[in-house]
């Protein structure tokens, strides 16, 4: 985690030299604009590291607690957990929401469905790459879409309330919906 923190910092070293170079172009204000969302992906995908060491810390917190007979702190730690977990998709889909404002300025965003029309890939012999398939730019946080954590909240979360109404704590019945993003939402 120490490299994703380094990294956090040289990319909001990038960022705040973009930001500045933009305010002193005169053409091509576009051109750094799309470098600074891509820059707001790297930083998100570091941010999501270093926020699911959070929440390893808290669970280790949370066991600590729990051996101690701590209950009420044991779970306001895994409840710190599953919170940060919202947060992670929140965030992810807040920059992906900004980076596609930026992009539809250039980017002519495929429309699955026009007029009657549906879209119809045409794959080439030279390259299939998984850009030319989606037609919402899902491909800049596929990745993170193929994480289970839909299935780690709920498991989590069971564990959680079994424990809590085991010692009185009340129960929470959140869901993350992590694969939801955009229109998806």
């Amino acid at each position: 985690m120490h490299l994703a923190g380094r990294a956090a910092v040289a990319n909001d070293t990038l960022v705040d030299r973009l930001t500045a170079d933009r305010s002193r172009a005169r053409h091509n204000r576009h051109n750094l604009d799309v470098f600074s969302s891509i820059a707001a992906l790297f930083a998100q995908n570091l941010h999501l590291l270093l926020d699911l060491a959070r929440v390893d810390d808290e669970l280790r917190r949370a066991e600590s607690l729990a051996r101690e007979g701590s209950v009420r702190s044991a779970v306001a730690c895994v409840d710190l957990a599953l919170d940060l977990a919202h947060s992670i998709r929140r965030d992810r889909n807040d920059t992906l929401r900004r980076v596609l404002d930026v992009w539809a300025v250039s980017r002519h965003l495929k429309t699955p469905k026009a007029n009657g029309r549906e879209l119809l890939h045409a794959f080439d012999d030279v390259k299939d790459h998984l850009p030319d398939r989606t037609t919402d730019m899902s491909y800049l946080i596929l990745r993170q879409l193929l994480l289970p954590l839909d299935e780690w909240f709920e498991r989590l979360r069971s564990v959680r309330n079994h424990y809590a109404d085991a010692h009185g704590v009340p129960v929470r019945n959140d869901s993350l919906n992590w694969a939801a993003y955009g229109a998806h939402e």
